[in-house]
């Protein structure tokens, strides 16, 4: 399979490419080896006949030839190269290539607009896949502080971000493959004794969540997915799960999960005897108090309830007392 789909990348390498190159069995190769290696990759599996370090080896320059030489020309490409370069982008972002360059293919991609005009609704069609794996490879690089500087030299891309409207990205669902990635990954390392993912401690991905928990889009799919247990579960060894769950909590779904839960209702009461942190347990305490006696009984009150004067207002009341 390796040396057959290593030939049909080096059918890529020309430019400008003739038509005739796509044949049925290339599309084939591309999309279905593409596919299983990103698969294999993502997952670290141990038992393969190739370690992934020898995967880049050998075909890594083939990708990051092709993906870089056609992003400069994206306006001219075929709807079979679109759908070539969708299925390699996904394997290139599971290597993971720490270049500039890589960054700038991107950039590329997201700044290219008739992309955004042709997303559909959960990946199914070449442009939603390309544009989807373009922003969460955006969103990967953006964790690392070696190439955070490089982002913020672009600055054209927060007005390219900023102009893929609303409708585009709840079709792209990105939130959706963030929560889901994240708590696949809290569950891999939850469960593993060491508390590690490979080599990433339990405390960085916690410390991510963070930041991501303020999202509404992101506290939807948490709610939607009843991770709230999984949280709960973690939150007696790891304080800072009680700030997450503070954030998640200005969700309706995740108040009423919280709610529910008969052991997280009777911890309540204890939680300043629980974290060391004063403000994280006052905060918790002042939501729980809320649960409690919440006066939240239509969309209307809950909209107003929520809003951001009065989440100040409470925020700096339970820090500050």
């Amino acid at each position: 399979m390796t040396d057959q789909y290593k030939f049909y990348l080096t059918r890529l390498h020309r430019l400008p490419l003739s038509q005739s190159i796509f044949t049925a069995k290339l599309l084939f190769y591309i999309k279905t080896c593409s596919f299983y290696l990103s698969s294999y990759l993502f997952a670290n599996a141990q038992h393969f006949i190739y370690s992934p370090q020898e995967l880049i080896l050998q075909l890594g320059t083939d990708y990051a030839y092709i993906i870089v030489l056609h992003t400069y020309n994206i306006g001219s490409w075929s709807e079979e190269l679109l759908t070539c370069i969708a299925h390699l982008l996904l394997l290139f972002a599971c290597c993971a290539p720490e270049a500039c360059e890589y960054v700038d293919v991107l950039i590329r991609i997201i700044n290219y607009k008739s992309i955004h005009q042709s997303t559909a609704m959960r990946q199914s069609n070449d442009q939603t896949k390309l544009l989807d794996t373009t922003l969460f490879s955006i969103i990967n690089i953006a964790r690392h502080q070696n190439f955070i500087w490089f982002l913020r030299s672009k600055v054209s891309l927060p007005e390219t971000l900023l102009s893929i409207n609303d409708r585009s990205l709840k079709t792209l669902k990105v939130s959706n493959s963030a929560s889901l990635f994240f708590f696949e990954i809290f569950e891999q390392t939850w469960r593993n004794p060491s508390k590690k993912y490979k080599q990433i401690l339990i405390m960085f991905l916690l410390n991510t969540f963070v930041n991501l928990s303020k999202i509404d889009a992101i506290q939807q799919k948490t709610a939607d997915t009843n991770k709230v247990v999984l949280l709960i579960d973690m939150c007696d060894p790891y304080s800072i799960v009680y700030d997450i769950l503070w954030a998640l909590s200005f969700n309706h779904d995740i108040q009423q999960q919280l709610r529910s839960n008969t052991p997280f209702m009777v911890l309540c009461p204890n939680l300043e005897n629980k974290i060391s942190d004063r403000i994280i347990s006052k905060n918790l305490n002042s939501k729980c108090s809320y649960l409690e006696n919440s006066p939240l009984r239509n969309q209307k009150s809950r909209k107003n309830y929520l809003s951001k004067a009065n989440f100040e207002k409470r925020f700096a009341v339970t820090s500050s007392s």
